[in-house]
């Protein structure tokens, strides 16, 4: 029998891998309303600290077992300031920057923005002379960024303005900004690691630097008086959320290109968006439905067609 034969044969079925692209997606929409919960009680700079400092933890027993039944590891010395700062950018700013618009937006105007990460990927590829433009491309921008105009609109007509503003969707858009700085500045690296070791050197690093900002924003609270609801929460984002997400996703990777992948994560926005309404009682308007339409239109456009 081939290897290739064999490899075949032990591929999962096209059931299996959907359904727990599902669940991963399920993970990461869940957590735009677990984090309104974690907000409600705790500080944004808290949460972020001891979410990665318990992903963190929740990975270091991975990866001493990814060393053990794989070998040495694949980092060098002088690699490991340079994998620090990509995963600082890439996992820690961009749960900081999306904790702190999270808390001033909407489930579902924070949805449709990071659903525009694709094409701020592309834009800064671009930039970078990793990709060209073309025609497709640039149209397919110029839809997402009108998408994210008529967003905009929705604010007038979400109660005045307050469940949503300018600020928090300016933070949600950071968030997705420096995923994206960290997705091609890191592509290098990121071919020659394992996802365990990216993951690991990246929470471990982050949550040991966050810790002294997270007992500084710890102070004056009372951390008895914390309900078992936030606590939750926050181990939720860390392991469910960043662990279990992101492996989920790399092993799915495995066996399936990564263009099929990118159409189911396509759905995330809109899960996102009907768990804020289910979970938090969120009311969207129209303009925010033309926009995300639009968004996911032009990520589309560019990507794909």
């Amino acid at each position: 029998m081939s290897d290739s034969a064999a490899s075949d044969r032990k591929a999962p079925s096209e059931g299996k891998l959907v359904a727990w692209l599902m669940v991963m997606i399920f993970f990461w929409s869940l957590n735009f309303v677990i984090s309104k919960i974690a907000l409600r009680e705790l500080p944004a700079l808290f949460i972020v600290g001891i979410r990665n400092l318990v992903a963190g933890l929740v990975v270091l027993p991975l990866y001493l077992w990814e060393r053990r039944t794989q070998g040495p590891a694949t980092w060098t010395w002088q690699q490991l300031p340079i994998l620090f700062f990509l995963g600082f950018l890439g996992i820690a700013m961009n749960q900081l920057l999306f904790v702190l618009g999270i808390e001033r937006t909407t489930v579902a105007h924070a949805a449709v923005i990071l659903g525009l990460a694709p094409v701020s990927t592309l834009l800064i590829a671009i930039l970078m002379g990793q990709e060209r433009m073309n025609g497709k491309r640039l149209i397919g921008m110029a839809i997402a960024i009108a998408g994210i105009g008529v967003l905009q609109l929705a604010h007038a007509a979400e109660n005045g303005g307050k469940q949503s503003s300018l600020v928090g969707d300016f933070f949600i858009y950071c968030a997705g900004i420096a995923y994206a700085l960290f997705t091609v500045l890191g592509r290098k690296y990121t071919r020659q690691h394992s996802s365990i070791t990216m993951n690991a050197i990246a929470y471990v690093g982050s949550g040991l630097t966050l810790l002294p900002l997270s007992f500084i924003a710890a102070q004056g609270l009372d951390l008895y008086a914390i309900s078992w609801r936030a606590w939750a929460s926050v181990f939720y984002m860390a392991a469910f959320s960043s662990v279990a997400g992101y492996l989920i996703l790399y092993w799915v990777l495995r066996w399936m290109p990564a263009s099929r992948v990118g159409m189911y994560v396509y759905a995330q926005p809109v899960m996102a968006t009907v768990l804020g309404i289910l979970l938090l009682h969120e009311s969207p308007g129209a303009a925010l439905y033309a926009g995300g339409a639009l968004v996911l239109a032009g990520v589309l456009v560019s990507e794909r067609l």
